[in-house]
């Protein structure tokens, strides 16, 4: 779970962009006249859901993002968005690299269970958005031994 917490931290800022991707496939799908109306509403009904659990992600960064203290918020975004190493970040706070090492680690423990609480679990995180690439290659850079990683 936690590649996942860095996964939806890592993509906050970027799924606007698969949003609009996904509303443009719509669009196209519904001037499609080639296609007769079971497979377009299929596909329309398909790329919808997409587009839900898209949104759905979205929102459960929002709500990381209101659930941590302004610190901790900006220890993981600085650590996962602007990739700055702790070592670097304890340098430039006069603190030791394994106090904020133990400060991320508490921080993204915190989401875990703030996610486990709301029902997102390690296997339902895998279930709902297996077949979004951007989502599943961003896990994979998170993902160390090929696993998705447990709490």
């Amino acid at each position: 779970m936690n590649s996942w917490i860095k996964t939806i931290f890592f993509l906050s800022s970027k799924l606007g962009k698969l949003e609009k991707i996904l509303k443009g496939s719509m669009e196209d799908l519904s001037k499609n006249m080639t296609l007769d109306t079971y497979t377009l509403c299929n596909k329309m009904l398909a790329i919808e859901d997409k587009l839900r659990r898209v949104c759905n992600f979205r929102v459960i960064g929002k709500m990381l993002e209101a659930h941590l203290s302004k610190d901790e918020l900006t220890l993981i975004k600085r650590h996962i968005i602007a990739k700055e190493t702790f070592a670097d970040m304890a340098y430039e706070a006069g603190l030791n690299k394994s106090t904020l090492t133990r400060r991320f680690a508490k921080a993204i423990d915190s989401c875990i269970t703030f996610c486990e609480n709301l029902t997102f679990t390690l296997d339902r995180m895998q279930k709902d958005y297996k077949d979004i690439p951007l989502i599943i290659e961003t896990l994979k850079m998170f993902t160390r031994g090929g696993t998705s990683g447990s709490r």
